[in-house]
């Protein structure tokens, strides 16, 4: 039992612990293996987030009861196990006498796989008394050096309590720094620093424990987002790829630059997400950038030397000053700013007891996103930045097309709702995790039947917003044969139809092309193989 058995920790609440024991168990379970996730948690955010806390009769832990008795069926592979509350250190030691001594043999019998979702923090009963019976510790972090620091508290306790335990380190909201500060990779030399000598772990455990996710926050999967939006999605689908213009067109000025292939690389994507306005700001800030990383590759302290020559920071400087000045680069950055404006003012909108004042951005946007996407076009780089300005030219289609009341209706009556405790009707959540896994034929015809209510009226919506901008070598076409790829707008409507739907889940599993499920899923493969190597998946 013990090998295929996960433990799912963090040193400190708030890193998404329970969101990524979930995903984990719904992942596993889509792939066929029965799952089973056992919720140590005292909150028991397990069962909220899978929309099922009124599923479970609650009588307590009653210590002759059957197995069946604490088991709440989630849908095909994967149960919840003790989803109901937990009251302190006795309801802890009863369940661990269930789990791995009256239990052990019908536990493993029944399941592939056990994912346990502890609580956060380092209580010994509640918590790190569940490691000597679990051979796999998956530590969840995220880039705030407080979570860092409280990661490496833990993993120092868990290996003092289960040396032989195997460790994993799980990064949520993942992104690699731009500026000074600590290296988003390094928990154990974040901990270190900030540890008197004889609390630090060993620098050759950095070795060992492998970091195998590093989930980028994406806010279109939050929880907390409530009901969807498709209005907020499309205005994220176009600041994502603005990004991405900024970022291609960042490394074409770098790329001919006198530095190795790396420091390139680096520079690009620094000098992509700086907000930067000073020359001498930017010196300084990516010659912390490139120390701190450095110093954490090398497990050197910080300080001592200068990072760059005279000549490096000459050729820095000037580099600085032809980026602040391009032209495309100039106006990426004002529709950037445009877009994260509005967004902010829709989040606002949706805050509990904000005032939600709302400022209109959509003619700003509309005339500086149409302004952009010709200016490209007319560009000398409009071959490099071709696809990612095709992509842009679809979902602002699709944003002129939302400003349609008909269109957002049509979304929005395809989303489940069920009446709450008070007959309110709320979002069903629980049933759309389902059809993410476990989709009918009837859910299937209807869904595809929306996309071709849809797809033709945005098909026309591209044709006339390419006319009003002369926009016709920006349309996204087959090399050889120069035919406009139907195919490809159909596939891009789909994915952003699919994730307007499913947003605000906190479920990863299931976005084919979003890049914290692309993410999420290399970690969870990585975990499957060291877990699941020969297994074959239940039927």
């Amino acid at each position: 039992m013990r090998k295929r058995s996960v433990a799912v920790g963090s040193g400190k609440g708030g890193v998404g612990k329970t969101t990524t024991a979930v995903n984990l168990a719904i992942y596993y379970a889509k792939q066929g293996y029965a799952t089973a996730l056992i919720d140590l948690d005292p909150l028991s955010n397990a069962a909220t987030l899978l929309d099922v806390e009124d599923g479970y009769n609650d009588a307590g832990l009653d210590p002759e009861a059957s197995l069946d008795a604490f088991i709440l069926p989630i849908f095909d592979n994967l149960d919840l196990l003790f989803p109901g509350k937990k009251t302190g250190p006795r309801d802890s030691r009863i369940i661990r006498e269930l789990l791995f001594e009256t239990f052990s043999a019908a536990l493993t019998s029944a399941y592939d796989l056990l994912i346990f979702d502890l609580p956060a923090g380092l209580d010994e009963e509640e918590n790190l008394a569940f490691l000597p019976h679990i051979d796999n510790l998956i530590v969840v972090t995220n880039p705030e050096p407080t979570a860092h620091v409280a990661a490496g508290a833990y993993i120092r306790a868990a290996l003092a309590k289960a040396p032989d335990i195997n460790l994993y380190v799980w990064h949520n909201r993942f992104s690699p720094p731009r500026g000074g500060g600590i290296v988003s990779r390094d928990v154990i030399g974040t901990y270190n620093r900030n540890m008197p000598a004889e609390e630090r772990l060993d620098e050759k455990l950095k070795e060992s424990i492998q970091g195998i996710a590093f989930v980028p926050e994406d806010p279109a999967l939050d929880l907390l987002q409530g009901t969807p939006s498709a209005i907020m999605n499309i205005h994220r689908s176009l600041l994502s790829v603005v990004g991405q213009l900024i970022e291609e067109r960042t490394e074409l000025l770098v790329r001919p630059l006198p530095f190795s292939k790396g420091m390139r690389r680096l520079l690009s994507f620094y000098l992509s997400g700086s907000r930067q306005e000073k020359e001498e700001d930017f010196l300084a800030g990516f010659g912390e950038y490139v120390s701190g990383l450095l110093n954490s590759a090398f497990n050197r302290e910080s300080g001592g030397t200068e990072t760059f020559t005279e000549q490096e920071r000459s050729v820095l400087a000037e580099t600085f000053r032809m980026v602040r000045k391009d032209p495309s680069l100039v106006h990426m950055r004002r529709v950037r700013v445009l877009l994260e404006a509005k967004i902010e003012a829709l989040e606002d909108e949706t805050k509990l007891f904000s005032k939600g004042v709302h400022i209109d951005h959509d003619k700003n946007i509309d005339r500086e996103t149409g302004l952009l996407l010709r200016s490209i076009q007319q560009s000398a780089a409009v071959k490099e930045l071709r696809l990612n300005a095709g992509i842009l030219l679809f979902y602002f289609a699709l944003y002129k097309l939302l400003q349609s009341p008909t269109i957002v209706r049509l979304l929005n009556d395809f989303i489940p709702f069920r009446e709450g405790s008070r007959g309110e009707p709320i979002r069903d959540r629980r049933s759309q995790i389902t059809n993410l896994i476990h989709s009918s034929e009837e859910y299937n015809r209807r869904y595809f039947g929306l996309i071709k209510t849809i797809f033709p009226v945005v098909g026309k919506q591209i044709e006339a917003v390419t006319r009003a901008f002369g926009l016709h070598s920006l349309l996204l076409r087959d090399p050889e044969s120069r035919k406009v790829r139907s195919d490809l707008y159909a596939k891009l409507l789909s994915n952003f139809i699919h994730d307007t739907l499913y947003s605000g889940l906190s479920v990863v599993v299931g976005f084919e092309y979003r890049s914290a499920a692309i993410s999420f899923q290399e970690g969870a493969d990585f975990l499957g193989e060291a877990l699941l190597p020969s297994k074959q998946k239940s039927a």
